[in-house]
This record gives C-alpha cells, structure tokens and sequence, in this order.
C-alpha cells in the first residue's frame, strides 16, 4: 500500500469514529435499549387488550345457536 492509501483509510476510520459519537449523542443508545427491553412487553399487553376487545364480538358472531335458529328460520320460509 502506498501512504496516499494508508492516509485514506486513516480518515475513514476518523470519520467512522466521529460519525458514531454524533450519532450516539443525537440517539441515546440507553434509550433505545429501554425501548426495545420494553417492547416485548408492551407488545404482549396490546395482544390482550386487542383480544379482551373481540371476544365478545366473536361470541356473538360465533355463536353456533344463533346459526342453527337461523338455519331453521330460513328452512321454515322456503321449504
């Protein structure tokens, strides 16, 4: 390698240095290790509310004595 070459990689590697300081000063990496420590759980309470929220429509919409009746209506009228 020539020193023009042995410079260069030398300011790349100040560069790359500077450039993760700024960036960790701009974006607080113990921040973001909270966040996505607290993102599993988060996650799961969000699943329960989400599913606290549609049980009772599924019940309903489920609801296989409600199609029977149904069913048997329907047979009524046209049969």
């Amino acid at each position: 390698m020539n020193s023009d070459a042995i410079d260069d990689l030398i300011d790349n590697d100040k560069v790359e240095e500077e450039t993760k300081d700024l960036t960790n000063q701009k974006m607080d990496p113990s921040k973001h290790v909270k966040v996505m420590q607290d993102f599993p759980r988060q996650s799961a309470q969000l699943d329960m509310k989400t599913e606290m929220n549609f049980d009772p429509g599924d019940d309903v919409i489920d609801n296989d004595k409600a199609d029977k009746e149904n069913d048997d209506l329907t047979n009524q009228l046209y049969f």
